[in-house]
Order: structure tokens, then C-alpha cells, then sequence
């Protein structure tokens, strides 16, 4: 019902422009006051509320943010809509490939930064995504989406960020999933710079949650380099966004990780 009702959704109606859609609320029904709705509340969970009767339409029923936090995140990234950054990176790949990014702060010598990384397998599908945060401050201070660059581009790319960083005397842990692509990211920057032995974070979290979910006690030298994310680890993982996003919110300076923020499910 929620995609046939956002295609004819006013005031644009994407099936007929000559039709639109007509919201009909409870309170324009004569049978129903508000001891019907109020009655409805305590039975029927807020969502449920929402859906069902106030027709709102935020999450789906396993969304990871309560509705409130949902129309919090939507306000601020329609704040955001006007105030778009225009890209201000850009990497010519040696394969020709152009990859651009946003960096929204100038970089501060000694400041220590967290680069994010997501590797895709660039065929116009999912995205290769470079997210990176002020460690101290936990401000977004760059990001980079692409669909199209391939694994050699990319190892250069994020190379070349890098170095950027390290030219302007920043301090950087670089965390790159290691699930598929991503290992051979890990292996290809080493195997270009060892100093990436040191830069990359090690997979301590999966060191610390075996499959009996019991500690283990592993040198951090001996960890892999990476992050694996499973299902114990993707727990972890979706408390931390969970705490960050009502915490530092505003720390949030792209529309498009709003997006990918608000569609997360909990289970």
C-alpha cells in the first residue's frame, strides 16, 4: 500500500498528473472522536498508530529508529537539501575512470581522522562508499560515493586520500570491511605501502566474539586486518550507529548517509 500510495502521493502524481491522491484522516469521519482514537492508543503500538489510523508512513515495522527519531533525521536532511556541498574531490583513476567526493572541513595538522571504508564490485548496483570522521569531534569530514570504479581504481583512489591526510600531518586508522571485495582491498594496499600494516585496523572485534559467543584472548598483532561483519558483530555494529546518530546527529553532513541512515532495520 505505502508504494502505491507514493506514486500518486500529492502533489505530484507519478501514474496520472490528472489524478491525486486524497488523504481522508480519522478526524474527517463523522463516527470517530477522539475516545475512538484515544482508545485505538492503548491498544496499538505508536508505528502501528501511525500506519494504520494517522496515516504515517516512516518505517517499516523492523526500522531500527522509533518514528520520533525518523522524522528527526528526515527534518534535518531536508535541512540539508538546500545546503548541498558540490564536490570538491576529484581523482582521475588510471583506468580514465573520474571519482569525485566532498570534503565538507579543511584538514587540521594533528588532528586524528577515522576513514571508512565499503568496497562494491562497481557494476552500477551498490555503492564503493569512503566515509571519514574527526575522531575527537565525530564530525563527517568527507565522502565519497561511486557505482562504476573497479578494485584497481579503487585501491589507487583510496590511496590517494590517504596520502592527502598523512601530507597535511593528520593522524588516520582506516576500517575496511573485509567481507568479499574488501580483503583484496586490505592485501593490495599493503602489498603498495607496508605502512598500511599499520593504518589499517585489525579485526579485534571478531577476536573478542567467537562462534560459542565467548571471549578469547588474541594479540592484537595477530589479528586479521579489516573488520568481518557477521552476525555477532553486525549487533555491535548497528548499537554503535543507534548511539551515534542520537548523539551527534548534526555531525551528519550528507543527505545521502541520512538515506542509508534511516533505512537500517534491526533484525
Amino acid at each position: 500500500f505505502y508504494d502505491l500510495w507514493k506514486k500518486v502521493e500529492p502533489p505530484k502524481n507519478q501514474t496520472n498528473p490528472s489524478m491525486g491522491g486524497y488523504l481522508l484522516f480519522w478526524k474527517d469521519i463523522p463516527s470517530k472522536d477522539q475516545t475512538w482514537y484515544d482508545s485505538w492508543s492503548q491498544i496499538l503500538p505508536a508505528r502501528k498508530i501511525h500506519q494504520e489510523i494517522d496515516c504515517i508512513f516512516l518505517g517499516t515495522d523492523s526500522a531500527l529508529f522509533t518514528d520520533d527519531q525518523i522524522i528527526k533525521i528526515q527534518a534535518y536532511s531536508n535541512q540539508l537539501s538546500n545546503k548541498e556541498t558540490p564536490t570538491n574531490y576529484t581523482f582521475t583513476c588510471p583506468s580514465g575512470h573520474i571519482a569525485r567526493g566532498t570534503f565538507y572541513d579543511t584538514l587540521i595538522k594533528g588532528n586524528n581522522y577515522l576513514i571508512g571504508v565499503d568496497m562494491a564490485k562497481g557494476r552500477n548496483q551498490d555503492y564503493s562508499v569512503i566515509e571519514i570522521l574527526d575522531h575527537d569531534t565525530l564530525q563527517q569530514v568527507f565522502e565519497l560515493t561511486d557505482n562504476k570504479i573497479q578494485h584497481d581504481d579503487f585501491v589507487k583512489l583510496l590511496n590517494n586520500i590517504v596520502l592527502t591526510f598523512l601530507n597535511n600531518q593528520c593522524n588516520v586508522c582506516i576500517s575496511i570491511e573485509s567481507n568479499m571485495t574488501g580483503s583484496a582491498v586490505i592485501n593490495d594496499l599493503i602489498a603498495l605501502n607496508s605502512i598500511y600494516k599499520i593504518l589499517i585496523y585489525r579485526n579485534t572485534i571478531g577476536a573478542d566474539i567467537s562462534k560459542l559467543s565467548q571471549s578469547k584472548t588474541i594479540e592484537y598483532n595477530d589479528c586479521r586486518h579489516g573488520v568481518e561483519i557477521t552476525n555477532a558483530t553486525r549487533d555491535l555494529l548497528i548499537n554503535y550507529i543507534f548511539t551515534y546518530v542520537d548523539k551527534y546527529l548534526y555531525g551528519i553532513r550528507s543527505k545521502y548517509l541520512l538515506n542509508e541512515i534511516i533505512s537500517l532495520i534491526s533484525v
